[in-house]
């Protein structure tokens, strides 16, 4: 009889402990992490950060004419100011856990640049040089629509890259001589970033990240920067 009874308050025991781990594991959810939030939904996204800009600077002519004269001209320039603060606004749509669009807004701190030009012609064995200086900044507005990829590494944190295109449009002004005056470019540029996610709550991820804008032309010329930037931003999730 004593027998019987062992094995039928062990038996209730295991019941019951089944019972209460069952209920709780069906109640119990960890906030931050909401796997189903992670399918077909949009989400807003605001960034800060700070960039780097660089440009080609060196360029060398050389021409002739009817008369005979020989010029080389060697233009030099360099960005002055290079860095500052950067923003982006981004609204994204994720098809499944791993692939999305994003399609985004960044403006940057204006730019300073100078370029140096000289001169350098040989007429009948003599030689002449001239130079000239010029000055302006550079203000950026970039557009852009990337493709996104998604990889969660644990149940708060996930890794992401981009890649995509860029419409940039730059506008600078140039002082010269004690006169002044202004031209945009606008250009197409490909785009790439990568970067790291955490859950912040159900619906809220920090993010930090990079990214890389591709420029093109010569600082003597028509040109765009190439310009890699690093934010941290957040993240609401529609889900």
């Amino acid at each position: 009889m004593f027998k019987k009874n062992v094995i039928k308050l062990g038996l209730s025991a295991v019941l019951l402990v089944g019972c209460v781990g069952s209920a709780y594991a069906g109640a119990y959810q960890p906030y931050y992490y909401q796997p189903e939030a992670a399918f077909h939904h949009w989400y807003f996204g605001l960034q800060a950060g700070y960039f780097w800009q660089s440009v080609k600077s060196k360029t060398n002519v050389q021409t002739d004419n009817e008369l005979g004269v020989q010029t080389t001209t060697t233009t030099k320039g360099s960005l002055s100011r290079s860095t500052g603060g950067a923003g982006r606004l981004s609204l994204g749509y994720l098809f499944n856990p791993n692939f999305g669009m994003e399609f985004g807004f960044s403006g940057y701190s204006s730019t300073e640049f100078t370029i140096k030009s000289t001169a350098v012609s040989t007429f009948m064995g003599q030689t002449f040089t001239a130079s000239a200086k010029a000055c302006g900044n550079i203000h950026v507005y970039i557009a852009d629509l990337l493709l996104t990829a998604t990889l969660p590494i644990s149940s708060s944190a996930y890794l992401f890259t981009n890649a995509g295109a860029a419409y940039v449009y730059m506008k600078q002004t140039v002082s010269f001589d004690g006169s002044s005056g202004s031209q945009s470019v606008e250009r197409v540029a490909p785009e790439v970033g990568v970067g790291v996610g955490f859950h912040a709550s159900q619906n809220a991820d920090i993010t930090l990240s990079y990214q890389q804008i591709f420029g093109r032309g010569n600082i003597s010329n028509s040109f765009t920067p190439y310009i890699g930037t690093a934010y941290i931003g957040a993240r609401y999730n529609f889900a």
